[in-house]
């Protein structure tokens, strides 16, 4: 019998989960250090099949896969380590307030940001956001900087953001549809 068929299906599904770190539930975690604490390498040959390559004799292939599945169950553990201490780590973790908060997650006005960080913080459209800002820029001498030589990658202005939460607030205040042209998704009755 391979080592993997000798994994609880509860920790091979956790350990075939897509991504470097899984999110977890504290049941998961339980489980998992459970096993951690119980679990032992493969340590006999036995079960192992002798039919392999015709090049190998029947004992080689055999210590061959047992070899492959102690280094099959040294990865696997290590993994499940890792994924059970990062989890355990976010759960006892305050939360990490947003940029240009203090711990409290109390926004400052005074504080510069790119547009990019605006519509994060706020969860507003970044596009929808830039448009207003540029139109912002050609109309307000103050409340934004330009940055001088910026990186290819790296934002080009930043906003003050107590100049720019009025539009914030503007673009989060919810819309009417003119009476004189409905709206397509929601017509009149």
């Amino acid at each position: 019998m391979f080592y993997r068929h000798t994994l609880p299906a509860e920790i091979d599904a956790i350990l075939r989960r897509p991504g470097s770190f899984p999110e977890l539930s504290p049941d998961e975690i339980a489980l998992c250090r459970a096993w951690l604490e119980s679990a032992r390498p493969p340590s006999s040959l036995a079960g192992l099949p002798i039919v392999g390559p015709r090049s190998a004799t029947p004992s080689e292939f055999a210590v061959a896969r047992w070899q492959h599945d102690v280094a099959l169950f040294d990865r696997d553990v290590g993994r499940l380590w890792t994924i059970v201490a990062f989890n355990e780590t976010r759960q006892t973790a305050p939360p990490v307030p947003p940029p240009g908060a203090d711990a409290n997650g109390n926004i400052h006005g005074e504080i510069y940001l790119p547009a990019r960080e605006i519509a994060q913080l706020f969860s507003l459209p970044q596009d929808a956001l830039e448009k207003r800002l540029q139109r912002y820029r050609r109309t307000n001498h103050n409340g934004w900087n330009q940055m001088s030589d910026p990186r290819s990658h790296e934002a080009r202005y930043l906003y003050q953001l107590s100049a720019v939460r009025p539009i914030v607030d503007d673009m989060k205040r919810p819309r009417k549809t003119s009476p004189k042209r409905p709206s397509k998704k929601n017509p009149p009755s």
